[in-house]
C-alpha cells in the first residue's frame, strides 16, 4: 500500500512503499485494507461534495453575470 504519486511518479520522497503482498510488514505497520477502503470512500465523498459546491458557485456566478449584463444593457 502506498501513495500512487510515490509509486508511479516517484514523488513525495520519504514515503514508505509496501508491496500489497508483503503481509508481514502490513501486519507490523498495523495496516488494514478495510480501513484503507473506508478512508478512500470518505475522501471520495468529500471530493464529490466539494465538486458539487464548486459547480453551484459557478451557477450562481453565471446568474449574477447575466443579471448585471441585462442591467448594463438597459
Amino acid at each position: 500500500m502506498c501513495c500512487a504519486y510515490c509509486y508511479y511518479l516517484n514523488l513525495h520522497k520519504g514515503h514508505k512503499v509496501i508491496p500489497i503482498t508483503d503481509e508481514e510488514t502490513i501486519k507490523k505497520e498495523n495496516l488494514d485494507i478495510n480501513n484503507s477502503t473506508k478512508e478512500l470512500e470518505e475522501n471520495t465523498q468529500k471530493i464529490t461534495n466539494l465538486k458539487d459546491k464548486i459547480e453551484n458557485e459557478i451557477k450562481e456566478i453565471d446568474k449574477l453575470y447575466e443579471k448585471v449584463e441585462k442591467e448594463i444593457g438597459k
